[in-house]
């Protein structure tokens, strides 16, 4: 009998334990790359880490009436996404004895989506691309074979999944009203996030010392001000304290303890009851926001957009706080997991003292404006098909209000050209990485960058491209083995660095490079890997297969967005060529096309351009020279 109560399974007993229907009144499986990735890296560090259990998160089900009592069939009522994936992952990497069968999950009234998911079930890895429908289920098949290719999913953590990953399935009693069941889910208050755990936490260890008050209220605020990640730190305080903290020209910090920021921040006890507040009271009450009450009421940096949320941005100041020490190693790992599950767990082990909390309040103010100053951002203003137009600027005081400006700024006009090149070459760097590593979690490049930023706090536009240089070939470095002949499983770091050798050999003057569009370049969110020649031919397009061996060849392959990818993958090239703006593709897709428009595209040129970008790449002996033309709009 299936219970009613919560009940802690594990994924092999979830699909043990009955079968599963997604209603049509839920949305299609969307699940991308950086949700399925970070699931199976999640299952990955859990592993390596030692740990018994690890809880993946809860499904909700409503216990269908079926004539078959053998097994129980349960409605998905939520979770489905959670549930597809590890349905799709146990169908591609699975044995005989773990692969679900193909009808322990279907989609009710989405006949592509049942029949993907049923033939995945039957056919598991040897399922191609072409033969689904759905084009969530074949991001999910090209994502998780493609971690296994890599060596990011491996056989051991796929018996971890099975028996030592748990789902909390709740099972709705007989005869809920499902649809008073949503209204009540979707009205109900929110549950307190865990950043705001951790916020009471560190507060509750300033509460014992003697100036609780004056500690407390200079936490919360500096807290409340780092938080917003919409806008500039500087926002977060009134002008007359941005001057006490950053200067007069509100971008030159002038604090060094967490008692210069007290004085600063103005903490003295209200005056209309004369008593401090009790911590409970701090938090019941919502953030205040000084900013806004100010005179200078707009406000030009909101219209910019970080590449990290802030309970990871917590993370990761913290990571630089305990790990000043550590020297950054690609193969290697931050000092504490950068991944915000983990939030409320390494902040009680890291800060057990109000020492602690008070040397991590001004570590974090500190990191905050630097990452605002120099590291990119997105900007919300322009138009952008994926939101990858990319900018780096700092906020300063602009009679009397807070307005952005190139975070390189200019000595003089004879020095503009130049430093407008070094400004565009930090953020193509920057942005190289970004594109790479997408997610909000797990993001060790920001790690290496903000350790940088904290031993060097005001670098040349040179010295920063330098360093993103040298981290960029030791990237390259750390993955000197991966194959670069298998298709879509290439890392896609090898695709985006090749474009960044080619974008700098083209500054520099290279004339065999002139033709492609290197000056107006921009890394953007290119996330599936492409075979130009297609590995299977459309019937109509006069081409025959080349056979898996070839159209796998580094030299095939290039990234494109999974959008355009999924249209023309069966294209020939010539006709893609015709199909795609070349200007808006990568530079190896550019120098792909410029051949097959010239002399075609089939295995001599495959093989030919594969082996000069890989030339290239296997020919970086040391960091490329931080110079780029003063043509570079990049």
């Amino acid at each position: 009998m299936t219970s009613t109560h919560p009940e802690s399974l594990t994924v092999r007993e979830i699909f043990q334990s009955g079968r599963y229907v997604v209603p049509i009144y839920q949305r299609a499986y969307a699940w991308g790359v950086d949700q399925i990735e970070t699931l199976l890296r999640d299952v990955c560090d859990y592993r390596n880490r030692g740990h018994r259990q690890y809880f993946i998160g809860s499904l909700v089900t409503h216990l269908l009436p079926t004539t078959d009592e053998s097994v129980a069939t349960f409605e998905v009522v939520d979770g489905q996404q959670r549930l597809t994936t590890l349905f799709l992952t146990l169908s591609i990497l699975g044995t005989a004895d773990t692969r679900p069968s193909a009808d322990l999950l279907t989609y009710e009234g989405r006949a592509r989506s049942a029949a993907d998911l049923a033939r995945l079930a039957r056919t598991g890895p040897a399922t191609s691309v072409d033969d689904l429908e759905e084009f969530g289920i074949k991001v999910g098949l090209e994502t998780i074979l493609a971690a296994q290719k890599r060596g990011d999913f491996t056989h051991a953590d796929l018996d971890y999944l099975l028996d030592s990953a748990h789902i909390v399935r709740t099972t709705l009693p007989t005869g809920t009203d499902i649809n008073h069941y949503f209204e009540v889910m979707n009205s109900r208050g929110e549950q307190l996030e865990k950043h705001e755990i951790v916020k009471a936490s560190l507060m509750g260890r300033l509460a014992a010392l003697d100036d609780a008050d004056t500690a407390t209220r200079t936490f919360a605020r500096v807290w409340d001000a780092c938080s917003d990640m919409t806008r500039h730190v500087q926002r977060g305080f009134t002008p007359r304290e941005r001057k006490a903290l950053f200067g007069a020209d509100w971008d030159t910090p002038s604090f060094t303890s967490f008692g210069d920021v007290a004085t600063a921040v103005s903490v003295a006890v209200e005056s209309e009851n004369q008593r401090p507040r009790t911590l409970g009271a701090l938090l019941a009450a919502k953030p205040s926001d000084p900013g806004k009450a100010a005179e200078d009421s707009s406000d030009a940096t909101e219209r910019y957009g970080a590449i990290i949320d802030f309970p990871n941005l917590l993370l990761q100041v913290l990571a630089v706080h305990v790990g000043a020490d550590v020297v950054f190693d690609w193969s290697g790992s931050a000092p504490i997991p950068l991944d915000d599950k983990q939030l409320v767990r390494e902040f009680e082990r890291q800060l057990s003292t109000a020492k602690d909390v008070k040397e991590f309040t001004v570590r974090l103010l500190r990191l905050r404006y630097l990452f605002d100053r120099f590291v990119i951002k997105t900007d919300r203003s322009r138009e952008s098909e994926d939101d990858s137009n990319w900018v780096l600027v700092r906020a300063r005081n602009h009679e009397s209000k807070l307005s952005p400006v190139a975070t390189f700024g200019l000595a003089n006009d004879d020095e503009a050209e130049s430093s407008n090149a070094a400004h565009a070459h930090v953020v193509l760097l920057q942005s190289l990485f970004q594109v790479t590593d997408s997610r909000r979690s797990y993001k060790n490049f920001l790690f290496a960058i903000l350790q940088f930023l904290n031993e060097n706090s005001a670098p040349s536009a040179d010295e920063y491209v330098a360093f993103l240089q040298v981290l960029a070939s030791q990237r390259l470095g750390s993955a000197a083995g991966a194959d670069l002949d298998a298709g879509t499983s290439v890392p896609h770091f090898q695709f985006n660095y090749l474009d960044y050798l080619l974008w700098l050999r083209a500054s520099q003057g290279d004339a065999s490079l002139a033709h492609i569009g290197w000056s107006s370049y921009r890394f953007r969110y290119r996330t599936s890997v492409e075979h130009f020649y297609p590995q299977h031919p459309d019937p109509g397009g006069n081409i025959e297969p080349l056979g898996r061996a070839i159209v796998d060849l580094f030299g095939n392959l290039c990234l494109m967005s999974r959008s355009e990818n999924s249209k023309r993958s069966n294209l020939a090239p010539e006709a893609k060529v015709g199909q795609y703006r070349s200007d808006a593709q990568s530079l190896k897709f550019q120098l792909m096309a410029a051949v097959a428009r010239d002399e075609g595209w089939r295995e001599e040129q495959i093989r030919a351009h594969g082996e000069a970008m890989l030339t290239i790449l296997s020919g970086l002996k040391s960091p490329p020279e931080a110079t780029a033309s003063k043509e570079s709009t990049a």
